[in-house]
């Protein structure tokens, strides 16, 4: 059966193809509904996302956010698709970009037939209407209802099928290559004047036309040739490949490296090279980017430049990109994958260890034992769960926490990280021996502890407590306060807290950095978010203008 598909898509990191929605539905011989697919894909990439990109219509950017991800969407709709099926796309890259995705991500050949519809059907619409354009501007010009938002999967393959059935075109026929519709072309530009004779002051460069080397005007050279060519500019010296003189070689070496940083930045290239050479670069190579012998052409793939015979430069040392769309992993049996006991990082591991070192000390002091105000402040400093050294007043050491020397020192400072002890002009024990790699570089609030019975549902009843906006789109919850947007993963201990400043941040969804704390319980994490925001709000207002969710 005839099938019409659509998917949208958005370049990532290093012209990475990250699709975003697809749609297909399958028709009968008079374009009837038969059955039907559609899914958003959860991008790649989530940082850094213009969630205005047309690739994103039809949905707000947290259904995206929520939505399945490329392998069980493209495997969904390979099962949904049969042998048998004629599948019909209107521009040749949507198909391109598909395969790739199947092949890359799937390791399998796509199913069905495929096949090209646009230019087809544009030379079949014979009404004396518009012929050519979008599916959205021919079904306009037709006068047919057409689905809003335009370049929404679903709306795109529905508003093909509301043309093709409007025009009654056989569905035979969109497959058979017909004559193109007439287009009218452009104006075409005249060529730059010239002179075949050389007169000062007509023209910046001059091209001696018997040595094919281009000239400044004033040049003794270029004045004492017998044929000379004008030119306003250098551009057709560039695409001749022309040699310079001596006396234009800066103003050409620009025109160069103008030309060239223009055709790398247009392009997809993550390599690029020069038809004539056998060395391959980078794409902010200097030597490429002032090459002008031969055509500039590239590749995405590293090994697509090393199968040309072509080696890598000595100078920019172009190495090979990991696989953007690396090999999909089934799940292994057994293991849990909730991220409740998820791979805490080194810095974590740190952060956690020196938390519970930390609360051990707290607790085994006696209860009976009074502390004076001097000796109570030593004690909450050197058992901070934040720092990981320690100095006295008067002194120009910091030691770690297990350094006998620490004990009977007084009016302790403490410090999270090395470089903060060097920066007060403190010197390592040479006793206890402090490394850099003993910092702390993220930290527990001593008041963290580890709950049970923590849900979703909880964080409900709190933001509306609060009267905060939210939303839970599993494995993340949102949050939206008025000077901040959060985004919790509620699957996750310790919990993982991102983090957008909206008084900063002047785009909607901007890119989430992640909070250097670590979070034992959801509780705790908004307890974090209410202190960190209104405490945000008070600077921003230091008349004592009242928090907006609390009139």
């Amino acid at each position: 059966m005839l099938v019409i598909i659509d998917l949208e898509w958005v370049e990532g990191k290093r012209s990475r193809i990250i699709p975003t929605q697809i749609a297909a539905i399958r028709v009968d011989e008079n374009w009837q509904v038969v059955d039907q697919y559609a899914s958003l894909i959860k991008p790649y990439e989530l940082s850094g996302m213009d969630w205005k990109h047309v690739a994103y219509s039809g949905a707000p950017p947290i259904a995206f956010v929520g939505a399945k991800g490329a392998h069980r969407v493209l495997t969904e709709i390979e099962n949904w698709l049969l042998p048998t099926d004629d599948i019909c796309w209107w521009h040749d890259e949507s198909e391109k970009n598909y395969k790739n995705l199947i092949k890359a991500i799937l390791k399998q050949k796509p199913t069905g037939n495929h096949h090209i519809i646009g230019n087809n059907v544009c030379g079949l619409l014979r009404d004396g209407l518009r012929n050519t354009g979008s599916p959205y501007a021919l079904a306009k010009a037709r006068g047919l209802m057409v689905p809003k938002p335009q370049h929404s999967s679903a709306n795109d393959v529905e508003v093909i099928r509301l043309l093709l059935s409007a025009t009654k075109i056989d569905h035979r026929e969109v497959f058979t290559d017909v004559p193109q519709p007439v287009v009218i072309s452009k104006k075409r530009i005249a060529p730059p004047t010239h002179h075949d004779v050389y007169q000062p002051g007509q023209f910046p460069f001059w091209l001696d036309l018997k040595t094919k080397i281009i000239h400044a005007d004033q040049c003794p050279i270029i004045a004492s040739s017998e044929a000379a060519r004008g030119f306003g500019t250098l551009q057709y010296a560039l695409k001749q490949h022309l040699k310079p003189c001596a006396c234009c070689v800066q103003e050409h070496r620009k025109a160069v490296i103008e030309r060239n940083t223009d055709i790398i930045n247009r392009s997809q290239y993550s390599y690029v090279y020069m038809s004539n050479s056998n060395v391959f670069h980078t794409r902010n190579c200097k030597i490429i980017r002032t090459a002008y012998r031969g055509t500039l052409l590239g590749s995405i793939g590293y090994k697509a430049c090393v199968e040309t015979g072509r080696t890598a430069c000595k100078v920019c040392k172009p190495t090979a990109a990991p696989d953007p769309y690396p090999p999909y992993r089934p799940p292994i049996p057994g293991r849990v994958y909730d991220g409740a006991n998820r791979h805490m990082s080194k810095d974590e591991k740190r952060a956690y260890a020196r938390y519970t070192t930390a609360m051990k000390e707290r607790s085994a002091l006696p209860s009976s034992v009074h502390l004076g105000e001097e000796e109570r402040k030593d004690f909450l400093t050197l058992t901070h769960s934040s720092y990981a050294f320690w100095a006295g007043r008067g002194y120009s050491t910091f030691h770690r926490r297990e350094c006998p020397k620490l004990n009977g020192l007084t009016d302790l400072r403490g410090f999270a990280l090395y470089e903060d002890a060097i920066r007060k002009g403190l010197a390592p024990c040479k006793q206890c021996k402090p490394k850099q790699k003993d910092g702390i570089h993220v930290s527990i609030p001593i008041t963290s502890h580890e709950r049970s019975g923590e849900s979703a549902a909880m964080l409900d009843s709190l933001c509306d407590a609060s009267g905060y906006e939210h939303e839970y789109a599993p494995p993340y919850y949102y949050i939206v306060t008025p000077v901040g947007k959060w985004r919790l993963d509620v699957h996750a201990r310790p919990v993982k807290l991102d983090h957008i400043n909206l008084v900063r941040a002047s785009i909607d969804w901007a890119e989430y950095h992640k909070q250097p704390r670590i979070f034992l319980s959801l509780s705790d994490t908004f307890s974090y978010i209410e202190r960190h925001d209104r405490s945000l709000w008070a600077k921003l207002h230091p008349s004592g203008a009242p928090y907006p969710t609390d009139t």
